[in-house]
């Protein structure tokens, strides 16, 4: 595959809104999940606690070939679990914001998009649920519009019969060669024509060449639409419903089409570090330095840790090709040196697909690797070691021209509303060859406190004065990793 086939996008959204949905049902249409989803059923929310709840809890990782690209999906939980959303976004060249077009306008739906403009990551809306009856979309576009401060232009138009949502018909079309043409469906004029509206009001030339003749060629709008959306300028809407398979092939039609690639991503970030004289000019996009990588998430069980690894870049061999995993990185937050082994894995859910020895590994792929040092954590940036003070330059010069990408967004603390006080249980202690009182059951519970909190950004710990403080976001989450302690 080729780095440009490639999207790397977070789903993100309000709790409830249908992204794990969505995103099983993109798995079940390309033909990798030969059983149809169903509601209470869910494939990706395989852990206990996330099947108690019917909601994710962690972020899950899937790959979906789709038109002749590969769609690297995070699926993100959110509510209690914001900081894993947030890991996710950060390790993400795009997002689909899902909405939930029976509920309109949450809280979720609003943070997510402000999420999203404030660290440069590009982004559609998805309204899903848009099966439920009696649903006014003109007036739910228009509060998206109120609320988030940006026009959201549908790419399709609704088919329903009598207020029943049929299905939808969209503007343009991608063939299996990646081509994107303008749709020739009937009924789908008026929505090109605001569509091509939209777009010259994002480009100065664009908008004196519609002005000129009210018009714009097809191929001059399709480009316009995604360099709108690679500058933040446009928020392009698609309608869903899981429950009726409808819509979800456009989904990824959209995210094929109209979000960026890794190389474009990273081709924006050198060139405005070139700009600011600060950068050097005529680096590679992807390739640059040479390996580098985003932890995006951490998993801890009885096996050990499997560290879940966004690539932003990586070197390549004499014939051109993109190399395989290094054996050795240096962790620019430690300066630890760290050895990788042999074993890699691509995530489907809970499924893991070992990626063979020698793999080429491509930026913007997602990779897992297991048993990485426990001092490696979620957001930290893992490089080969000559490539340490080229990538340090770099993320100073990111943060510096606000061209934030993988590579330079730094990780956000979410704010912890909860604390409560730990039991350590009873056990009977016993001296250590120095003299020390060890109390076995004590390590053992905070032993398991920090697994779960490498898993878990929003539980920290705090030992005072021979007790034990966990601080997460609300009783209902204290609760959860009470129960993840049985």
């Amino acid at each position: 595959v080729d780095p440009l086939m490639i999207r790397n996008v977070a789903l993100v959204g309000h709790s409830h809104s249908g992204k794990t949905a969505l995103a099983e049902w993109m798995l079940f249409d390309e033909h990798i999940l030969a059983k149809r989803p169903r509601a209470g059923e869910s494939v990706l929310d395989f852990d206990p606690a996330e099947a108690a709840r019917h909601s994710s809890v962690f972020s899950h990782f899937l790959r979906v070939p789709h038109a002749g690209r590969l769609l690297e999906i995070t699926d993100t939980p959110w509510g209690d679990f914001q900081s894993d959303a947030n890991a996710a976004l950060d390790g993400s060249d795009g997002a689909v914001i899902v909405a939930s077009a029976s509920d309109g306008v949450q809280a979720g739906t609003l943070s997510s998009f402000k999420y999203c403009q404030e660290n440069g990551i590009k982004c559609i809306l998805a309204l899903s649920k848009m099966d439920r009856p009696f649903l006014d979309v003109d007036s739910l576009l228009s509060d998206l519009e109120t609320s988030l401060g940006m026009k959201p232009v549908p790419l399709q138009t609704v088919c329903d019969d009598g207020g029943e949502f049929q299905g939808v018909n969209s503007i343009f079309e991608l063939d299996s060669n990646g081509e994107i043409t303008k749709s020739n469906i009937e009924g789908t004029e008026a929505a090109w024509m605001e569509l091509e509206e939209a777009v010259a009001m994002t480009d100065d030339d664009l908008l004196m060449e519609y002005l000129d003749s009210s018009t714009l060629a097809p191929e001059k709008v399709i480009h316009g639409l995604q360099n709108a959306v690679r500058n933040q300028k446009i928020l392009p809407v698609v309608f869903t419903s899981a429950e009726k398979n409808v819509g979800i092939p456009e989904l990824m039609d959209a995210v094929a089409a109209f979000l960026p690639n890794p190389v474009d991503v990273r081709e924006d970030a050198l060139n405005a570090a070139c700009a600011s004289e600060e950068g050097k000019c005529g680096l590679t996009p992807g390739i640059e330095a040479g390996f580098a990588a985003r932890v995006v998430h951490t998993t801890v069980d009885s096996f050990g840790s499997l560290s879940i690894l966004r690539v932003i870049s990586n070197g390549c061999d004499k014939d051109g090709k993109f190399e395989s995993i290094p054996h050795s990185v240096v962790n620019l937050r430690t300066r630890d040196t760290i050895k990788i082994g042999l074993t890699a894995f691509v995530l489907q859910g809970k499924e893991r697909v070992s990626l063979p020895n020698g793999s080429r590994i491509l930026p913007g792929n997602v990779i897992a690797v297991p048993k990485l040092p426990d001092s490696v954590h979620t957001n930290d940036i893992l490089t080969i070691p000559d490539a340490v003070n080229e990538e340090e330059s770099e993320i100073k010069i990111e943060v510096s021209t606000k061209a934030l990408t993988p590579l330079s967004r730094s990780s956000k603390d979410v704010p912890l509303m909860f604390c409560a006080t730990v039991s350590l249980p009873d056990a009977d202690g016993k001296k250590s060859g120095k003299g020390k009182v060890v109390n076995s059951g004590d390590d053992k519970l905070i032993s398991a406190l920090d697994a779960i909190s490498r898993e878990d950004l929003a539980v920290r710990l705090e030992q005072n004065a021979g007790s034990l403080l966990l601080h997460c976001m609300s009783g209902d989450h204290a609760m959860l990793i009470a129960s993840r302690l049985k």
